[in-house]
């Protein structure tokens, strides 16, 4: 049978000396958005500058309205000053996209979400959970029809 050990280097606190400590210079989240949490406390919202924890395992937990929930557990070294940068990705919903005419017939028009292209219409497609704008366009005789809808 193998077992293995690993040990981090900690000040013993029954010497009264304080345990080494893990310097974080900045935490930042792409988008800059949602709540930022470290061993269940909150921390405020990003971007986070010059946090010090103690060494050992620490909780980080970043939660956002519009994005998945981001959880990890770090053991960062002791001694080195850590820069944190964490991608959030976006919570998506499904959506039917189709354009009608005055008369109520269905039409081809080029869908953009937030100003991104999403397809040519009839669609099925996926889109952010908190995209804002819904825009569709149709080229008709050299000019470009455009009505553009607020998401909520």
């Amino acid at each position: 049978m193998f077992f293995s050990f690993l040990f981090a280097p900690s000040l013993s606190l029954a010497s009264g000396e304080p345990k080494a400590q893990v310097s974080i210079s900045k935490l930042t989240v792409s988008p800059s958005t949602g709540s930022i949490y470290i061993d269940g406390r909150p921390m405020g919202s990003p971007p986070l500058q010059a946090i010090t924890l103690s060494s050992g395992p620490h909780d980080i937990k970043i939660e956002s309205d519009c994005h998945h929930l981001h959880f990890e557990r770090l053991l960062l070294p002791v001694g080195v000053e850590h820069s944190l940068h964490y991608d959030l990705k976006p919570l998506l919903v499904d959506v039917s996209v189709r354009s009608l005419n005055h008369l109520g017939q269905s039409v081809s028009a080029e869908a953009y979400v937030d100003n991104q292209r999403l397809g040519r219409t009839p669609l099925n497609a996926q889109i952010p959970l908190c995209a804002k704008t819904l825009r569709l366009e149709r080229n008709i005789g050299g000019r470009t029809d455009s009505i553009e809808s607020a998401l909520k």
